[in-house]
């Protein structure tokens, strides 16, 4: 409100009650927004209230950075070059944008976000009517965050499968977002030839499942599934495979967050890597047409089996318009279909093998249409490698990967180094898990991701672990009676190191910088290097001469425990870089003197695993220290001054830059030529003198501090070897967050003083000094006439003195002040009157004179000239002395004398 302005009770009512019912109202959504940098923002503007509803009006968007108060325009709907240079080339190439929606909306669009855009945005809306009535704009905060979202597959780029085979896919999305947010996971299908992809089955953010629009069947049936089965792991199923499933697999993941309105906002999203799906048909099938064929004649068919390795095994079938005649397994025997029995006992149908890649189907008598079919089951069992590195407390992985089966299968782990061997798990063909004794109580799992892989994990592995692992893979084959045999086996194996902790954890503690300026911002990164085992880590701080302060502490299921209020002043980010790598972030925003120490980064695996076995304490730390550069913007303007003896002189040392944070100061000011040190004032204002000090300066000598700031020194009653070089020390003090002071380096202002006689004209009194005999119990005045001046604006302090004959001792008697004030300094009360009978004249007189008045009486005059400020002595000048002797007679020369003056002082005062 401007100064001056009063409102009574019924105005403020009146001036509530109209805004009350303000009809125009502006409106964007509630803030703050949280968007991740690099993905787009997009802000709705609304306007409602304007008489003319059909009119397009006029929107524009300012915004406002962090820390500061100056709008910067952004974009505005009717003035092209409305944007400021740091959004113009942005507007121009329509990366951010104000689209018309409707005549009275708008919305507004960064296309891709960065971290200098974070701000308060205001939309506001150009007034058209004659009037304002409401609100024309209306301000929402936009919070910029990093893109933490992170998806991978562990999954092959490519898989080969047959119809009818099962495939398991796996997805790991996770986000270190430090706000609330959600993630979403849909697995897509993008098939040659065809766009665009098409959704397989989603979990979305509430963790509900549902299908794509060309699986909704096949979900619905239990063959197509999505599992979230970890903490970041989302397993896709489809129990068995069709050819239409050919094409490229992938999962999207995407990442929530809540708005304030409570409305959840896609902030971001990524893609894993595809996997190349092939899907083959399970049979190779040949037709035969006889059209020639006479009933009772006799049909020989061939099947002679190329290309295949001495040792392969492979069935064969023979299947007459779906129905299977008979089959060869791999071990040569013959299996004849239920429904043709009798014909092969009858000698009507024949199956033989002829030779070691050629069966023979016979028939009596023959049919004209035949599908002949072979299959061929080749098995053979691949390890991913020859060895394989673990570290104690990890995870063990092993993979075998099958080619050339049809039967099922089924697999068996074992460690077969020990002694006995021992069976680690094993894999039923039914898909039935079955732990070995020795392992019944870890953490072990036999898994069949894909339908030609089987893969081994062993949580927590211990050094006893290491040695040689087999993988068994057996095939089985189903007879007509539905009995199932064995038909082939094969094994692999690799060996497993396991290397101890202590060897493997590796901790170092860097940063881009070991010094940070003041107020600025530093970052620590701690590489941790370990396996995925349960970790501890300890960020501490040690300060000079300090015990060990602990920041924070992030346990093993990621939360975190800040220690002594620390969360506002650090901030941690987790970053994964591979398998083993881990980096914690730690950043320390507006560094103070409080954060300047030694830092230490440590990591402890100490603990209890999930099994429940402990795990040995091996802390591992490094650290690094970091110092905070105090520099100071303060700069001080001291300027050299000259003063006029016997007067009262101000020193000034102005502050005319100082350094952000509403410091405190303490000033010191110095005597250069001596040098000593004069006063001292502390950062809370109080003032003690300086060591070398003397008591005539804690008289003559003070200081103070005025608005701006600016810093006074004053000496009253300037002499001659006042003059020199002084300076001001000023130290600057601000509060970091938790209220501690520090002091900035030293700031020091230095200036001259030149003091001097005054140069006007001042005279006192003239001629020669006047004795003056009085009689006991009569008056005596003494003058004090100033017969010259240096300005007619001057002013006066006149003083007059007494020095008795008796002990030559000089005593002030009166003082009359330049602004009217009279001081009786002798203690003669109601004897002393003073008169002024013109400007230039002053008297005293000394009523009923005693014999103790005798002696010499003088005064001493001081001139004040009147300057834009302040006043200040212009000149000091004495009169001559009055003498007065003690006579009880009155001797007439002197006494005629006193008749003229007394007369004079009549003559003056009737004038005045």
């Amino acid at each position: 409100m401007p100064q001056g302005c009063e409102f009574s009770s019924a105005a403020i009512f009146s001036f509530i009650t109209k805004h009350l019912r303000a009809r125009v109202l502006t409106e964007v959504p509630s803030g703050p927004l949280y968007r991740v940098a690099g993905h787009p923002l997009r802000v709705p503007c609304n306007v409602s209230g304007f008489r003319d509803a059909e009119r397009e009006k006029g929107f524009q968007v300012l915004m406002q950075e962090p820390e500061k108060t100056m709008d910067i325009n952004v974009i505005s709907a009717r003035d092209q070059n409305f944007a400021w240079g740091k959004f113009s080339g942005r507007v121009k190439s329509k990366e951010i944008t104000l689209a018309m929606l409707a005549p009275n909306s708008a919305l507004f669009t960064i296309g891709e976000l960065k971290a200098s855009d974070e701000g308060e945005y205001e939309c506001a809306v150009e007034n058209d009517e004659t009037a304002y009535d409401g609100t024309y704009s209306a301000k929402i905060k936009v919070k910029v965050i990093d893109n933490t979202l992170t998806v991978s597959s562990p999954d092959p780029p490519s898989l080969s499968l047959d119809e009818g085979d099962p495939l398991t896919l796996t997805c790991q999305a996770s986000s270190n977002t430090v706000q609330h947010t959600h993630l979403s996971v849909t697995w897509y299908l993008h098939m040659d030839g065809e766009e665009p992809p098409q959704p397989i089955v989603s979990l979305d953010k509430d963790l509900t499942p549902s299908p794509g629009p060309r699986f909704r069947e096949r979900y619905g049936a239990g063959i197509v599934r999505l599992d979230k089965v970890g903490e970041a792991t989302y397993r896709l199923t489809i129990a068995q495979l069709e050819p239409s499933d050919q094409g490229r697999v992938y999962c999207q993941a995407r990442e929530w967050i809540q708005d304030p309105d409570r409305s959840w906002y896609p902030i971001t999203q990524k893609d894993s890597e595809t996997t190349a799906l092939t899907v083959k048909h399970c049979f190779y099938h040949f037709s035969i047409t006889y059209s020639a064929l006479q009933e009772g004649q006799e049909l020989a068919l061939t099947c002679s089996v190329e290309g295949l390795a001495a040792r392969q095994s492979f069935s064969v079938a023979w299947l007459r318009d779906g129905s299977e005649l008979a089959r060869f397994g791999p071990t040569g025997v013959l299996h004849v279909g239920a429904e043709h029995g009798d014909r092969h006992t009858g000698g009507q149908l024949l199956a033989t093998k002829t030779g070691p890649r050629e069966h023979l189907l016979v028939l009596r008598p023959g049919a004209r249409h035949f599908v002949v079919v072979f299959k061929f089951s080749v098995l053979s069992v691949q390890m991913g490698g020859e060895s394989v590195a673990v570290t104690e407390g990890g995870r063990l992985q092993l993979t075998c990967r099958v080619t050339g089966f049809r039967g099922r299968l089924s697999v068996t782990w074992e460690h077969k180094s020990a002694s006995p061997s021992r069976q680690v798990v094993g894999l039923s063909q039914e898909g039935v898990v079955e732990p070995g004794p020795d392992f019944a109580q870890r953490d072990v799992r036999a898994r069949r991701p894909a339908a030609d892989t089987f893969t081994l994990e062993l949580e927590e592995v211990r050094p006893s672990d290491a040695g040689t692992y087999g993988c068994t893979v057996s095939e089985w084959t189903v007879k007509p009676t539905g009995d199932v045999e064995l038909s082939h086996s094969q094994e692999k194996t690799c060996t497993v190191n396991v290397g101890l902790l202590e060897n493997t954890l590796r901790l170092t503690l860097k940063g881009r910088d070991t010094a940070a300026t003041l107020g600025g911002d530093v970052e620590l990164w701690c590489h941790v290097k370990a396996p995925r085992i349960p970790m501890t880590l300890t960020w501490t701080l040690r300060r000079d001469g300090s015990p060990p302060d602990r920041l924070l502490e992030l346990s093993p299921d990621g939360a975190i425990t800040w220690r002594g209020g620390r969360q506002q002043r650090y901030q941690l980010r987790v970053e994964r870089l591979d398998e083993t790598v881990l980096v914690h972030k730690l950043r320390i925003a507006g560094a103070t003197p409080s954060e300047a120490g030694r830092y230490q980064c440590e990591a402890s695996v100490a603990g209890q695993t999930r099994s429940g076995r402990c795990l040995r304490d091996r802390p591992v730390a490094d650290h690094r220290s970091l110092s905070v550069l105090l520099e100071s913007k303060l700069s001080l303007d001291a300027q050299s001054i000259s003063g006029l003896l016997d007067a009262d002189v101000v020193v000034t040392c102005s502050v005319t830059e100082t350094t952000p944070g509403n410091p405190s100061y303490a000033v010191t000011w110095r005597e250069e030529r001596d040098n000593r040190t004069l006063l001292v004032s502390s950062r809370d204002g109080v003032v003690t003198p300086g060591a070398q000090a003397t008591p005539g300066d804690e008289q003559r000598i003070s200081m103070r501090q005025r608005a701006g700031p600016s810093f006074e020194l004053t000496i009253r009653r300037a002499r001659v070897g006042d003059s020199g070089r002084y300076s001001c020390v000023v130290v600057e003090w601000l509060q970091d967050p938790n209220d501690n002071w520090f002091d900035l380096p030293p700031v020091r202002g230095t200036m001259t003083l030149q003091i001097s006689e005054p140069e006007g004209g001042l005279s006192v009194g003239g001629g020669r000094e006047v004795n003056v005999t009085v009689a006991a119990s009569h008056d005596f005045t003494v003058p004090c006439d100033i017969i010259a001046q240096s300005s007619p604006y001057s002013a006066f302090n006149v003083t007059w003195f007494w020095r008795r004959e008796a002990d030559g001792e000089t005593r002030p008697l009166f003082t009359a002040h330049p602004d009217g004030t009279l001081q009786d300094v002798s203690g003669r009360g109601d004897r002393l009157r003073f008169h002024r009978p013109r400007p230039a004249l002053f008297s005293l007189t000394v009523s009923g004179a005693l014999p103790e008045d005798g002696g010499r009486y003088h005064c001493r005059v001081e001139e004040w000239l009147l300057s834009p400020s302040r006043r200040r002595v212009g000149g000091v000048q004495r009169s001559e002395d009055w003498s007065s002797h003690r006579l009880l007679t009155f001797i007439l020369p002197f006494v005629i004398y006193l008749l003229v003056l007394y007369t004079q002082f009549l003559f003056y005062e009737r004038a005045a």
